[in-house]
């Protein structure tokens, strides 16, 4: 079995790196904290502390593919949690009309990046909820864990997993083309037909512990890259 933190016969102690609360919840601060992680395959996940994109190479999971081109596959997961009556919206975009919604940086207690596997921890009311990610090394696959770390009760968590299939260079086409879904015992298969050049459609295994699944076909857009229009690049996803 592969370290995800290294390689498997790494021996070496990992650094630990924290951003408090007060650094989480200033945007422009927290969105220009950027971490990176990278498998040893050609694969890799990139993102910020706060968790908005800001350039159109961020994304969960971007992995070469049979043509040779790297694709943006696993966009990003936007979580929502229930806790009785209170609903928190964890993810955080920066849209074309000038909004960022949601604004689950607000929420977050902290974040810290242990050796090669970073961990977003909100509080949520009497709650602590935490997401840690982490990529398998050698292959192209990326592991997301959730955990209630405190309050009384249980919560609900629902999540959208929203999909690509776009060259890591590029942006998301007005038309892009629509993923076909098969449900299978431990999830679902998704079948992404690249958004450009010839390659072959791209098939990803989602393996997922839920009580329950919807498929939806609906396209986000009108995603502003911050970084993208600073350095005078089409920016818009």
């Amino acid at each position: 079995m592969a370290n995800v933190n290294g390689s498997p016969d790494s021996t070496r102690p990992l650094p630990l790196h924290t951003v408090d609360a007060s650094t989480c919840h200033e945007l422009e601060d927290s969105s220009s904290l950027e971490w990176l992680l990278s498998n040893g395959v050609g694969g890799y996940a990139m993102g910020t502390v706060a968790g908005v994109a800001t350039r159109r190479y961020h994304g969960l999971l971007v992995a070469p593919c049979r043509d040779q081109v790297r694709r943006l596959l696993l966009d990003r997961v936007e979580e929502v949690v229930t806790t009785g009556s209170d609903t928190y919206e964890l993810s955080c975009n920066h849209w074309t009309d000038g909004a960022t919604a949601p604004e689950g940086y607000l929420q977050l207690e902290s974040f810290s990046l242990h050796g090669r596997t970073p961990t977003w921890t909100w509080k949520l009311g009497e709650h602590r909820f935490s997401r840690t990610l982490s990529m398998v090394h050698g292959h192209n696959a990326v592991v997301i864990r959730y955990e209630h770390l405190e309050g009384p009760g249980s919560l609900q968590l629902e999540c959208s997993i929203l999909m690509n299939a776009r060259d890591h260079h590029e942006l998301t086409p007005d038309e892009p083309a629509r993923a076909k879904l098969e449900q299978v015992p431990d999830g679902f298969v998704a079948r992404l037909s690249p958004t450009s050049g010839p390659g072959e459609a791209v098939q990803v295994h989602v393996a997922v512990q839920a009580d329950r699944l919807r498929f939806t076909d609906d396209i986000y857009g009108n995603i502003e890259l911050p970084v993208e229009k600073r350095r005078g690049y089409d920016h818009v996803d």
